[in-house]
């Protein structure tokens, strides 16, 4: 199928997909409800009516406290779920589209978020896992996946391959170079997909668009505090500014899940072309609209659903760190400007300057704008997630003014250092993004080759009994999928005999870790 280009818009945009061998549950489901199995043989010209965003927005103004409106507004219009619908046709057949999935470790929630991919209402697409170390115990996971459902259109990659500097370019590229579909999703393990959303993100790449990305949201809920503030960033702060770059056409693409044309990368040379970079998503989209392209955004947030991401509020507060790290290695003269965007300096320069003009008391007026930018993320959040809080609005207000008071010392300390620390990788960015690795002082590893079988077993034990102690009651027993595995963590778990997780597995007979882990 040759690509769509500004000189050729008056080809297909669809390619016709012939391979039907993945035995998802039915692209009929989204047609009529039905629970039974797919129809296969849906008719070539039939329209399909789809559920998209409604297109009008607000117009932005000029300050930055009625851009936090504008972008609760916007936030109406884009991230829809069940209010009024708009609907646009398209001609079947649907692209198939190649799911990349790149892996690294485990936690307790890997198994329902790869499970959900293999039940998307939508008629043709693969699956592409790939994991970079051939002992990491997600193999297992994927493995007892492709048991639960033979099937499906599935493979697994192990080894990746050395093309630069980013383990997740590296890790991806065997899969890439296995594609045969014209549209790419790269989607991280930690994403959890309802089964609408690849339909969803395919209604949006229209003839201009080279790429949809979604929103990163939180899925669920979790326990702890921690997770609250989690759900009040995403909701409110990263959100307000996701969706304001996306309204004045800001390159602002996450890379947790993004779909992009095969066609229009391989002209760059590939992902690889890429792997100089650790922000490969900003640089994927860049390279669209350099040319002229188009990028959207989803009706739909990418539901994060990792159960090491809300482990703690350090935990957050790295992340946030390592992406201000990255935005001000690629665009400095727009990053430096992010703390004026914040609530409380904003208010606080806002009451001076007005107390200053008109001798109005300032703290009144510290505190009126504080009200109005609480209403406004409050509704902000309730919008993206459809509904009521899921949580008491006393935590809240204490997750909110943690992150809002907190918020600038996060901004300084990210710029004391252009070191990102990405998992157990650290690494050194340089101006225009591109990244060099920072080897540690006892890692002999090759960086060019996976690590060697001991070092990688001793590895993958470390992780597992780790992540047992971190997961605690939530884990699954089915996690441990080899009996060494086992034995070294009830070991653990018998010296720490406070260990939540020993009562758990010690009752657990080994007969059951060798089966394969049920559909939740």
């Amino acid at each position: 199928m040759p690509c769509i280009t500004k000189k050729n818009k008056n080809l297909s945009l669809y390619p016709l997909a012939t391979d039907n061998t993945i035995d998802n549950t039915g692209f009929s489901n989204f047609l009529t409800d039905d629970k039974s199995k797919p129809n296969r043989s849906l008719q070539t010209k039939m329209d399909l009516c789809i559920e998209q965003p409604n297109s009008n927005t607000t117009n932005m103004t000029a300050t930055t406290t009625l851009s936090t409106i504008d972008g609760s507004i916007h936030g109406h219009d884009t991230i829809q779920h069940q209010p009024k619908k708009v609907y646009s046709c398209i001609n079947l057949p649907l692209p198939g589209v190649s799911i990349i999935k790149p892996l690294v470790g485990v936690d307790a929630n890997l198994q329902r978020n790869l499970d959900a991919f293999f039940h998307m209402d939508y008629p043709t697409y693969e699956l592409l896992f790939c994991v970079q170390d051939p002992d990491d115990p997600a193999i297992l996971v994927v493995k007892n996946l492709f048991k639960l459902y033979p099937g499906a259109d599935a493979k697994l990659f192990i080894g990746g391959a050395r093309v630069g500097v980013n383990p997740k370019i590296n890790n991806m590229q065997p899969a890439y170079e296995a594609v045969k579909y014209e549209l790419v999703l790269v989607s991280d393990s930690g994403i959890f997909m309802k089964r609408d959303t690849l339909l969803d993100m395919v209604s949006h790449m229209h003839d201009d668009v080279a790429l949809v990305h979604q929103m990163p949201f939180v899925y669920g809920d979790r326990e702890g505090f921690q997770s609250i503030v989690e759900t009040v960033y995403f909701g409110t702060a990263h959100a307000r500014a996701y969706l304001t770059a996306d309204l004045l056409s800001i390159n602002c693409p996450t890379g947790m899940s993004a779909l992009m044309r095969k066609c229009l990368l391989d002209e760059v040379g590939g992902i690889k072309t890429f792997g100089l970079y650790l922000a490969e998503d900003f640089f994927f989209a860049k390279s669209f609209t350099d040319r002229g392209w188009k990028i959207s955004i989803s009706s739909q947030p990418a539901w994060q659903n990792s159960a090491n991401s809300g482990n703690s509020l350090s935990t957050l507060n790295c992340r946030i760190q390592r992406w201000i790290k990255l935005r001000f290695a690629m665009v400095p003269h727009w990053t430096i400007l992010e703390p004026f965007s914040e609530c409380m300096l904003l208010g606080s320069i806002s009451a001076m300057s007005v107390s200053f003009l008109w001798a109005i008391n300032p703290f009144a007026v510290f505190i009126i704008h504080v009200l109005i930018w609480f209403i406004c993320d409050y509704k902000l959040l309730c919008t993206i997630q459809n509904g009521a809080l899921t949580f008491s609005l006393t935590d809240f207000v204490i997750a909110w003014l943690i992150r809002e008071c907190t918020a600038l010392l996060i901004f300084l300390k990210a710029l004391t250092n252009s070191k990102v620390t990405w998992r157990s990788r650290i690494f050194r960015l340089k101006r225009g993004g591109y990244a060099e690795e920072i080897p540690c002082e006892n890692d002999t590893r090759d960086l060019n080759h996976a690590k060697s079988v001991p070092e990688a077993q001793t590895h993958t034990n470390e992780v597992i009994f780790n992540q047992s102690l971190t997961i605690g009651n939530r884990l699954a027993p089915q996690v441990f999928c080899t009996e060494q595995a086992y034995n070294i963590t009830i070991n653990a778990a018998l010296e720490i005999n406070t260990n939540p997780i020993y009562n758990k597995l010690i009752k657990q007979p080994m007969s059951l870790v060798h089966d394969p882990i049920p559909v939740p």
